[in-house]
Formats: C-alpha cells, sequence, structure tokens
C-alpha cells in the first residue's frame, strides 16, 4: 500500500512540473531584437510612415517590445491595425511586428499580449 503511495505521489508531481513548465514555455516576449539598426513604422489609422535610424529611438521601441509577454495563439481574424513595424537588422534579416489592441503578430504568427499594447510610444515617434 505504501508504495501505491509513493507511486502516485511521484506521479503527482512530476505532472504537475511538467504542467508548469508547459505554461511557462507559452509565455514569451519579444526578445530577438539585439542588433536592430533601422526601424520602418506605418500608423495604421493614418498611413503616415517613418523610418526610425536614430539609436536612442531604436533602444526605446525594443525595450518597449521586449516588456510585452504574451503567448502563442491562433490567427486571428482582426480588421485594421495601430502600428505595423519592420525591425531591420542588418541589410538582410527583417522582421514585421504588427500592433492590435492586445494581440501582436510577429512574423505572421500570432500571440496574445498580457495587457493592452500600448502606442503612445509610437505615437510620440510622429511628433
Amino acid at each position: 500500500m505504501s508504495k501505491l503511495i509513493s507511486f502516485l505521489l511521484v506521479g503527482c508531481i512530476l505532472l504537475t512540473g511538467c504542467s508548469a513548465a508547459e505554461d511557462q514555455s507559452k509565455s514569451v516576449s519579444v526578445t530577438q531584437f539585439n542588433n536592430v539598426n533601422k526601424v520602418d513604422v506605418l500608423n495604421g489609422q493614418n498611413g503616415r510612415t517613418l523610418i526610425i535610424t536614430d539609436a536612442k529611438k531604436i533602444d526605446e521601441v525594443e525595450t518597449y517590445l521586449n516588456t510585452i509577454k504574451m503567448k502563442k495563439v491562433k490567427k486571428e481574424d482582426i480588421k485594421g491595425y495601430s502600428y505595423r513595424l519592420k525591425l531591420r537588422e542588418g541589410k538582410q534579416k527583417v522582421t514585421t511586428v504588427t500592433l492590435f489592441s492586445n494581440t501582436l503578430e510577429i512574423n505572421e504568427q500570432y500571440y496574445e499580449a498580457d495587457r493592452e499594447v500600448e502606442t503612445d510610444i509610437f505615437d510620440n515617434l510622429f511628433k
């Protein structure tokens, strides 16, 4: 009987550990942006575009994006967006990030943010 209880206890611990590890792997942050040297910003409300090459402004954009925690979701049927960013690393690598209210599309993969995505930082770039 004690072997059965021990076996069940170990099984529960393993299942709980695997479940917790699975939840953590679903929550990601956009930390792949390290060497961005240019950001193209498209305002989805009025169509205005802006190209950022200033290192300080690029760092602000990277820092903000890296604070957003999100988890992968199935493709959403969303109309309209706040901003679309093309983050360029060197001459070859381009990552496209589209911002919706609490959803982001990163290179055609959808993520749900842990909060509404604030656009103030991008609004201020156009001032």
